[in-house]
């Protein structure tokens, strides 16, 4: 799953236009790298989930 098929589930989720999908998706991924920049601490219970896989573009942002 990429970027544009996340907009696109947004937007068939909520309805409206795919800007205001794309500007959804974009702020929650600024929210994630900032707080990812922070080394905030997040706990989370341990489950069995699908792996996620950062893109080369975030693994930069978090560098900086």
């Amino acid at each position: 799953m990429n970027k544009q098929s996340i907009v696109e589930a947004v937007h068939e989720k909520l309805g409206g236009t795919k800007v205001a999908a794309e500007q959804a998706v974009e702020t929650m991924i600024e929210t994630i790298t900032g707080a990812l920049k922070k080394g905030e601490a997040i706990k989370v219970a341990a489950m069995r989930v699908p792996k996620f896989r950062p893109a080369k573009a975030l693994k930069d942002a978090v560098k900086e």
